[in-house]
């Protein structure tokens, strides 16, 4: 994802907290803002996984959509702020290991 500066700075940038999926959280700020996104029509740039020191898979997926889940709840209206909660709690009780 390339960014304006401008449209960066009006993010906030990256939030504060360096345990993974600051990408996803950021994408969802400006998704929320109304900012306009395109994909990169080829690969700008390679990316190597499982790298030590590296962020990816540092955080459970579940951790992650909670992350990002957040942003919306703040965006919700009342009624519908409890879902975040709803949806951990959905995910305790049947984990997607059991889903066939």
């Amino acid at each position: 994802l390339l960014v304006r500066a401008a449209s960066f700075r009006s993010l906030g940038q990256f939030t504060e907290i360096r345990a993974g999926c600051e990408d996803y959280e950021l994408w969802t700020r400006a998704w929320l803002l109304g900012l306009r996104m395109e994909k990169a029509v080829e690969p700008l740039y390679w990316y190597r996984e499982g790298h030590p020191g590296s962020m990816f898979g540092s955080m459970s997926q579940f951790d992650c959509a909670q992350r990002v889940l957040r942003w919306y709840k703040g965006a919700m209206p009342d009624k519908l702020s409890g879902l975040p909660e709803l949806t951990r709690m959905l995910y305790e009780l049947a984990p997607p290991s059991e889903y066939k």
